[in-house]
Protein backbone atom coordinates (compact mmCIF):
# COMPACT_ATOMS: atom_id res chain seq x y z
CA UNK A 1 0.00 0.00 0.00
CA UNK A 2 1.30 3.45 -0.88
CA UNK A 3 0.37 7.05 -0.17
CA UNK A 4 1.71 9.99 -2.16
CA UNK A 5 1.98 13.22 -0.16
CA UNK A 6 3.78 15.24 -2.79
CA UNK A 7 0.72 17.20 -3.95
CA UNK A 8 -0.49 18.21 -0.51
CA UNK A 9 0.85 21.14 0.19
CA UNK A 10 4.65 31.52 12.64
CA UNK A 11 3.34 33.95 14.69
CA UNK A 12 5.90 36.53 15.65
CA UNK A 13 5.62 39.01 18.50
CA UNK A 14 7.65 42.11 19.12
CA UNK A 15 7.56 44.73 21.87
CA UNK A 16 8.85 48.17 20.98
CA UNK A 17 9.94 50.47 23.81
CA UNK A 18 10.60 54.18 23.42
CA UNK A 19 13.06 56.04 25.64
CA UNK A 20 11.69 59.55 26.13
CA UNK A 21 14.18 60.68 28.79
CA UNK A 22 16.16 62.75 26.35
CA UNK A 23 13.15 64.78 25.12
CA UNK A 24 11.95 65.29 28.70
CA UNK A 25 15.34 66.60 29.80
CA UNK A 26 15.47 68.98 26.86
CA UNK A 27 12.11 70.49 27.79
CA UNK A 28 13.11 70.90 31.44
CA UNK A 29 16.39 72.54 30.48
CA UNK A 30 14.54 75.04 28.31
CA UNK A 31 12.14 75.94 31.08
CA UNK A 32 9.12 74.57 29.22
CA UNK A 33 6.31 73.07 31.32
CA UNK A 34 5.88 69.34 30.92
CA UNK A 35 2.44 67.93 30.16
CA UNK A 36 1.40 65.58 33.05
CA UNK A 37 -0.04 63.12 30.54
CA UNK A 38 3.27 63.07 28.71
CA UNK A 39 5.11 62.44 31.98
CA UNK A 40 2.79 59.53 32.76
CA UNK A 41 3.31 58.11 29.28
CA UNK A 42 7.07 58.30 29.72
CA UNK A 43 6.85 56.59 33.10
CA UNK A 44 4.72 53.81 31.61
CA UNK A 45 7.25 53.34 28.86
CA UNK A 46 10.05 53.05 31.40
CA UNK A 47 8.08 50.45 33.37
CA UNK A 48 7.48 48.46 30.19
CA UNK A 49 11.17 48.66 29.36
CA UNK A 50 12.07 47.33 32.79
CA UNK A 51 9.57 44.48 32.39
CA UNK A 52 11.01 43.50 29.02
CA UNK A 53 14.56 43.64 30.40
CA UNK A 54 13.44 41.57 33.37
CA UNK A 55 11.95 38.91 31.09
CA UNK A 56 15.17 38.81 29.11
CA UNK A 57 17.11 38.32 32.34
CA UNK A 58 14.85 35.42 33.36
CA UNK A 59 15.43 33.76 30.00
CA UNK A 60 19.17 34.28 30.21
CA UNK A 61 19.28 32.88 33.74
CA UNK A 62 18.09 29.55 32.34
CA UNK A 63 21.05 29.08 30.04
CA UNK A 64 22.71 26.56 32.34
CA UNK A 65 19.69 24.27 32.35
CA UNK A 66 19.55 21.10 30.27
CA UNK A 67 18.40 21.29 26.70
CA UNK A 68 15.10 20.06 25.32
CA UNK A 69 14.60 16.84 23.37
CA UNK A 70 13.37 17.34 19.83
CA UNK A 71 11.34 14.66 18.08
CA UNK A 72 13.98 12.35 16.60
CA UNK A 73 13.48 8.80 15.34
CA UNK A 74 14.70 6.33 12.73
CA UNK A 75 12.70 5.89 9.51
CA UNK A 76 13.20 3.22 6.87
CA UNK A 77 13.80 4.25 3.27
CA UNK A 78 15.02 1.83 0.59
CA UNK A 79 16.33 -0.58 3.24
CA UNK A 80 18.27 2.25 4.90
CA UNK A 81 17.63 3.78 8.30
CA UNK A 82 17.37 7.58 8.22
CA UNK A 83 17.84 9.77 11.28
CA UNK A 84 14.68 11.85 11.09
CA UNK A 85 13.75 15.13 12.77
CA UNK A 86 10.00 15.75 13.01
CA UNK A 87 9.65 19.55 13.00
CA UNK A 88 6.12 21.03 13.30
CA UNK A 89 7.72 24.48 13.04
CA UNK A 90 8.96 23.87 9.49
CA UNK A 91 6.69 24.33 6.50
CA UNK A 92 8.86 22.33 4.15
CA UNK A 93 10.70 19.01 4.40
CA UNK A 94 14.48 18.88 3.93
CA UNK A 95 17.07 16.20 3.22
CA UNK A 96 20.84 16.40 3.10
CA UNK A 97 22.40 16.01 -0.35
CA UNK A 98 24.67 13.35 1.14
CA UNK A 99 21.68 11.25 2.21
CA UNK A 100 19.97 11.71 -1.15
CA UNK A 101 23.12 10.44 -2.86
CA UNK A 102 23.24 7.39 -0.54
CA UNK A 103 19.65 6.63 -1.52
CA UNK A 104 20.45 6.95 -5.23
CA UNK A 105 18.09 9.89 -5.72
CA UNK A 106 18.77 12.20 -8.67
CA UNK A 107 16.40 15.06 -7.89
CA UNK A 108 15.21 18.04 -9.92
CA UNK A 109 17.05 21.38 -9.96
CA UNK A 110 15.15 24.24 -8.29
CA UNK A 111 15.77 27.65 -6.71
CA UNK A 112 14.69 28.16 -3.10
CA UNK A 113 14.00 31.41 -1.27
CA UNK A 114 15.53 30.95 2.18
CA UNK A 115 14.68 33.26 5.08
CA UNK A 116 17.10 33.18 8.00
CA UNK A 117 16.97 34.61 11.49
CA UNK A 118 16.96 38.39 11.25
CA UNK A 119 14.51 38.24 8.33
CA UNK A 120 17.36 37.98 5.83
CA UNK A 121 16.29 36.31 2.59
CA UNK A 122 18.56 34.78 -0.01
CA UNK A 123 18.09 32.56 -3.04
CA UNK A 124 19.91 29.24 -3.17
CA UNK A 125 20.17 26.53 -5.77
CA UNK A 126 18.91 23.15 -4.58
CA UNK A 127 17.21 19.98 -5.69
CA UNK A 128 13.74 18.58 -5.11
CA UNK A 129 13.82 14.89 -4.21
CA UNK A 130 11.04 12.31 -4.17
CA UNK A 131 11.49 10.01 -1.17
CA UNK A 132 9.68 6.73 -0.38
CA UNK A 133 9.40 6.16 3.38
CA UNK A 134 8.26 2.80 4.76
CA UNK A 135 6.26 2.75 8.01
CA UNK A 136 6.08 -0.05 10.59
CA UNK A 137 3.16 -1.65 8.77
CA UNK A 138 5.03 -1.82 5.46
CA UNK A 139 3.08 1.04 3.88
CA UNK A 140 5.08 3.39 1.67
CA UNK A 141 4.62 7.14 2.04
CA UNK A 142 6.02 9.15 -0.87
CA UNK A 143 7.07 12.66 0.09
CA UNK A 144 9.11 15.42 -1.49
CA UNK A 145 12.00 17.13 0.28
CA UNK A 146 14.52 19.78 -0.66
CA UNK A 147 18.25 19.29 -0.55
CA UNK A 148 20.50 21.09 1.96
CA UNK A 149 24.12 20.54 2.90
CA UNK A 150 23.10 20.29 6.57
CA UNK A 151 19.66 20.16 8.19
CA UNK A 152 20.58 20.92 11.81
CA UNK A 153 23.17 20.20 14.48
CA UNK A 154 24.19 16.59 15.03
CA UNK A 155 22.11 14.56 17.47
CA UNK A 156 24.04 13.86 20.66
CA UNK A 157 23.62 10.66 22.65
CA UNK A 158 21.01 10.84 25.41
CA UNK A 159 20.58 8.07 27.99
CA UNK A 160 16.87 7.17 27.80
CA UNK A 161 17.01 4.25 30.26
CA UNK A 162 16.05 6.47 33.18
CA UNK A 163 12.78 7.65 31.64
CA UNK A 164 11.42 4.46 30.08
CA UNK A 165 9.84 3.61 33.44
CA UNK A 166 7.76 6.79 33.27
CA UNK A 167 5.59 5.53 30.42
CA UNK A 168 3.41 2.43 30.55
CA UNK A 169 4.21 -0.43 28.19
CA UNK A 170 7.34 1.25 26.82
CA UNK A 171 10.86 -0.17 26.82
CA UNK A 172 14.17 1.46 25.97
CA UNK A 173 14.17 0.08 22.43
CA UNK A 174 10.85 1.79 21.70
CA UNK A 175 12.25 5.23 22.48
CA UNK A 176 15.88 4.71 21.48
CA UNK A 177 17.16 7.78 19.65
CA UNK A 178 19.64 7.68 16.75
CA UNK A 179 22.73 9.86 17.01
CA UNK A 180 24.91 11.78 14.59
CA UNK A 181 23.90 13.76 11.54
CA UNK A 182 20.20 14.31 10.84
CA UNK A 183 19.42 12.85 7.42
CA UNK A 184 15.96 14.26 6.87
CA UNK A 185 13.67 16.86 8.41
CA UNK A 186 9.95 16.33 7.95
CA UNK A 187 7.78 19.42 8.29
CA UNK A 188 4.09 20.26 8.28
CA UNK A 189 3.87 19.83 4.52
CA UNK A 190 3.57 16.19 5.63
CA UNK A 191 1.39 16.90 8.66
CA UNK A 192 -0.40 13.56 8.35
CA UNK A 193 2.89 11.94 9.37
CA UNK A 194 3.56 14.18 12.39
CA UNK A 195 3.79 12.30 15.72
CA UNK A 196 0.87 12.75 18.12
CA UNK A 197 1.01 12.85 21.89
CA UNK A 198 0.34 9.50 23.55
CA UNK A 199 1.24 10.35 27.14
CA UNK A 200 2.74 13.21 29.14
CA UNK A 201 4.78 13.35 32.35
CA UNK A 202 5.48 16.93 33.36
CA UNK A 203 7.23 18.58 30.42
CA UNK A 204 8.12 15.25 28.78
CA UNK A 205 5.86 13.81 26.09
CA UNK A 206 5.69 10.37 24.52
CA UNK A 207 4.87 10.82 20.82
CA UNK A 208 3.83 8.27 18.22
CA UNK A 209 3.17 8.08 14.49
CA UNK A 210 3.18 5.50 11.70
CA UNK A 211 6.94 5.02 12.15
CA UNK A 212 6.99 4.37 15.89
CA UNK A 213 7.61 6.28 19.11
CA UNK A 214 9.73 9.30 19.91
CA UNK A 215 10.16 11.60 22.90
CA UNK A 216 10.10 15.37 23.15
CA UNK A 217 10.48 17.88 25.97
CA UNK A 218 12.54 17.82 29.14
CA UNK A 219 12.67 16.01 32.48
CA UNK A 220 14.97 16.11 35.54
CA UNK A 221 16.03 12.52 34.81
CA UNK A 222 17.37 13.50 31.38
CA UNK A 223 20.67 15.17 30.59
CA UNK A 224 20.19 16.79 27.21
CA UNK A 225 22.88 18.85 25.43
CA UNK A 226 21.69 22.09 23.91
CA UNK A 227 21.55 22.43 20.14
CA UNK A 228 23.21 25.54 18.81
CA UNK A 229 21.89 25.91 15.29
CA UNK A 230 18.53 24.19 15.11
CA UNK A 231 15.95 26.30 13.40
CA UNK A 232 18.29 28.93 11.94
CA UNK A 233 16.77 28.46 8.50
CA UNK A 234 13.15 28.53 7.42
CA UNK A 235 12.06 28.16 3.82
CA UNK A 236 8.96 29.96 2.53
Amino acid sequence: MESDLREYGTAKGKINTLDANESENDENNNGVAVDPLQVQLQENQQVMKQVVEGLAQVINDGKNNNGVLLMISSVQCKDMSLTTLWDPGANMSLITHKTAKRLGLSGQDITLSVTKVGNVTEHVQSKEYVIPLTDLGGKIWTIKAYGMEEVTAEVARVDMSRVEQLFKGINKNDIQRPTGQVDILIGTDCCILMPNKEEQIGNLQLMRNQFGYCIRGSHPLLEVPKLSNHGIVRIY
